[in-house]
């Protein structure tokens, strides 16, 4: 794979992922738990689509592993999948 398609790049534009989480407690607590992974500037959480999709910004100056972001979801219960492996 490259490196784009394994990792969350620096900039504006993010990784969405889907999830199959579904109550707002649920996705408040895998938002909390993404937000701890090193490198994580941001996580946006879209309800108006299903599955929900949350997009993930990485700081300026990191590149961060969907294996780091995806384990961080695993952590609660639940998946989160980068919406271009769907």
């Amino acid at each position: 794979m490259s490196l784009f398609n394994e990792n969350v790049l620096p900039g504006e534009t993010g990784k969405i992922f889907r999830t199959n989480a579904e109550e707002p407690a649920e996705l408040r607590k895998i938002a909390e738990n993404v937000l701890k992974v090193d490198g994580v500037h941001d996580v946006g959480i879209n309800t108006e689509t299903y599955p929900v999709e949350f997009t993930i910004h990485a700081d300026d100056f990191s590149i961060v592993p969907i294996e780091d972001i995806e384990q961080a979801a695993l952590d609660c219960g639940f998946h989160l999948i980068p919406k271009s492996r769907l």
